[in-house]
């Protein structure tokens, strides 16, 4: 239920503008470093953990009025931690 509180306020609204936009960053910085260095990425996870990070990236590029908040609220409760490890991993391989 916290997902949907995030919306219903002006606060809310901007932490959700916020944190997309943070999400859509990320997502712009691994597409860019996957044309390049596919190989690097590909040793520290498979191709579908990229792709889906790139496709989240480009629908809230695309389809920002239709994102829910529910979602951003569970990739940043669920999935953040895991990204963080893969990309110092990354960072460590620079």
């Amino acid at each position: 239920m916290k997902g949907l509180v995030i919306i219903y306020s002006d606060e809310g609204l901007d932490k959700l503008d916020a944190i997309s936009m943070r999400l859509q960053s990320i997502g712009e910085a691994l597409r860019n470093l996957y044309k390049r260095e596919t190989e690097l990425l590909l040793q520290i996870s498979d191709k579908d953990y990229w792709s889906q990070i790139i496709k989240t990236r480009d629908f809230i590029s695309h389809h920002y009025v239709d994102i829910d908040s529910e979602t951003i609220y569970d990739i940043c409760a669920n999935e953040l931690e895991e990204l963080e490890e893969k990309i110092l991993l990354i960072k460590n391989k620079f």
